[in-house]
């Protein structure tokens, strides 16, 4: 019989099991530094399930802010450190996420909320219309804050105290897609509504379809190109397509994806168009030949979950960053509706039950007036007996 001391030393000098990550386990952010040919893990050790938005300050690329499944958090260290933010009034999925121009105060939305948070750091909710949740993205240009919203495009000041919308002239249903110009003569505004591309040269004003002959084709997502401020780009139909006057017509941009069914959700575009990047859910798609052909990345990435948000370093376009979850975007966002919506109609019976409470007060009210009155001109009873 072998002595029990002698097992365990032998239990010591074996070699450690090893067991390789499986990347598939866990949603999460990755990051790539080479125009989307490899990629790295950019929250590890969080174990997040679903990364649904990320934001990057354009003034300092250190500054990021990110949207999770169950909460908000932002890193000062280029996603090295993360700090959950507001855990205390933001909670439950966060789906967009967006940077002040001036890097000094940030924005977030869940499917029941709109918060802002300042320059210390400190968060606040904010007064939207609830008609406008869930939000679908928010955009941060020229000292305004326009929100792609579940009926409309709503457009509200710097400190989101006041808003506008939904915007007149477009189809009241939920907004995809925004890209605001920024700067640009009478600010165009984009907006895709069921999978339809509108223009707005007025700031919201008015709006028209796009013009072009592609029209035909189903548009799911727009960006806009980080060194050529006229050009843009647009993706859906399984291709990509191109504006190169600020989105007054548009061609189609390289040859279709391989499968003509593929929802595409973010759009990256490096070296003038030559380097695209695509999340759709069938995987991270990408070209370095402008789009003549085209590959799936694998590498470090999560081949069997679904890629959706897309962010891009404008100080450097060969930075991009790409969330992943483990349940599909397309679920995740119809619980948001029908949170939002729950929201809704939750405020609707408590609007209606005051009015309610308010019209029995009035009645009663009428009919004790009633009352009082008909007894006061009621003739006084004769009192019992005669006069002596």
């Amino acid at each position: 019989m072998i002595p029990s001391f002698f097992l365990f030393f032998l239990f010591l000098l074996a070699p450690p099991k090893l067991y390789a990550h499986d990347a598939d386990s866990y949603g999460g952010l990755y990051r790539s530094r080479d125009a989307g040919a490899t990629w790295l893990p950019a929250d590890a050790g969080l174990f997040i399930n679903a990364s649904n938005a990320i934001a990057i300050d354009s003034n300092d690329s250190n500054q990021l802010l990110y949207g999770a499944d169950t909460r908000l958090m932002r890193s000062h260290n280029g996603g090295r450190d993360w700090h959950d933010q507001a855990p205390e009034l933001i909670a439950g999925p966060i789906f967009c996420v967006a940077f002040d121009r001036d890097g000094k105060g940030a924005y977030a939305a869940s499917s029941t909320g709109l918060f802002r948070g300042d320059a210390s750091g400190q968060w606040h909710g904010l007064d939207v219309p609830m008609t406008a949740l869930p939000i679908a993205q928010i955009v941060v240009a020229n000292a305004k804050v326009y929100l792609a919203g579940n009926d409309g495009v709503y457009i509200g000041n710097a400190d989101g105290q006041s808003w506008s919308g939904p915007a007149n002239g477009l189809p009241e249903e939920p907004i995809s897609a925004l890209l605001v110009e920024e700067g640009a003569p009478g600010r165009n505004i984009h907006a895709v509504v069921a999978g339809r591309i509108w223009l707005s040269s007025d700031n919201g004003i008015s709006w028209k379809p796009a013009a072009g002959n592609w029209t035909d084709q189903r548009i799911d997502t727009l960006s806009a190109d980080l060194l050529d401020k006229r050009k843009l780009w647009a993706a859906g139909a399984s291709r990509v397509f191109r504006s190169d006057d600020s989105g007054q017509s548009w061609q189609p941009h390289g040859q279709p994806l391989p499968d003509p069914n593929i929802f595409i959700r973010g759009i990256a575009t490096m070296q003038g168009g030559n380097t695209v990047v695509l999340t759709t859910h069938r995987g991270l798609m990408r070209s370095a030949d402008g789009g003549a052909t085209w590959a799936k990345v694998e590498g470090a990435l999560p081949l069997h979950l679904e890629p959706g948000p897309l962010a891009q370093d404008r100080s450097d376009p060969n930075i991009v960053y790409a969330g992943f979850s483990l349940r599909p975007y397309n679920e995740a966002w119809r619980a948001a509706q029908e949170a939002a919506q729950k929201q809704r109609d939750e405020a609707a019976r408590k609007r209606y039950g005051a009015i309610a409470a308010i019209v029995a007060v009035i009645i009663i009210a009428s009919v004790a007036a009633i009352f009082l009155r008909k007894r006061k001109s009621a003739p006084s009873p004769r009192p019992l007996g005669g006069e002596g």
